[in-house]
């Protein structure tokens, strides 16, 4: 724009419009209001705390938020977090709370083609100082995962599905998990399950999308 060209803000007053000619200079780019980005296309994502991919991202200075759009996927230590769409909320230049918008699923490995997993309609997790804290799950929320003794043997498979699970972090890895509303579960020995049952309906493990380094991503 030319320094002396006009924009406008249309407002509606009754049933007549009213256009108000705001000087061009006065919404500052330094603003951060006025200031985003756009990403579109093998979209990639890296940091020390926390990777992630998608084919589109929005992001937006007014809320320091990273809007990810088709087939998005974060990474956070050993935890794959996926969802139709996926918002990463920051503050201070550090990650502070994650939504998984319908289809949200978590995903770690727990053993050669075992995996770990949690489902629901829509997953909000919590960061503390980086790294995973606590995440919510509302809504048709179901898990898979492989309880072990103190040798590390398995103990079986553990299925259960309820209203809520809350999902507890220690040090980035799982930790505790608590089911509330409607809770169903079973454990079975690995023996007695076939390998379909074992994972959720719309499993992916997308390990190969992960940038691994700063190099890697810039290739």
């Amino acid at each position: 724009m030319q320094k002396d060209t006009a924009t406008y803000t249309i407002s509606k007053k009754g049933d007549t419009l009213s256009r108000k000619a705001i000087p061009a200079d006065t919404a500052s780019l330094s603003d951060s209001t006025y200031r985003y980005f756009l990403a579109y296309h093998h979209v990639r994502i890296f940091s020390d705390s926390l990777q992630g991919a998608a084919d589109s991202l929005y992001y937006s200075f007014r809320d320091s938020t990273f809007r990810m759009y088709y087939n998005p996927v974060i990474w956070t230590g050993d935890n794959q977090l996926t969802g139709d769409s996926i918002y990463l909320h920051t503050k201070n230049k550090k990650a502070e709370k994650l939504e998984l918008r319908r289809n949200a699923m978590i995903v770690s490995k727990a053993g050669t083609d075992l995996y770990d997993q949690i489902k629901g309609n829509n997953i909000d997790g919590y960061f503390l100082d980086n790294k995973l804290d606590r995440m919510h799950v509302n809504g048709s929320a179901e898990n898979i995962y492989y309880p072990k003794d103190d040798l590390g043997g398995y103990l079986g498979v553990n299925k259960t599905s309820a209203g809520m699970i809350d999902i507890y972090f220690k040090n980035g890895e799982l930790n505790k998990v608590s089911w509330r509303q409607d809770v169903e579960g079973s454990l079975l020995p690995i023996t007695q399950i076939k390998p379909k049952d074992m994972l959720l309906r719309n499993f992916k493990w997308e390990a190969d999308r992960r940038p691994l380094s700063k190099e890697e991503l810039m290739k």
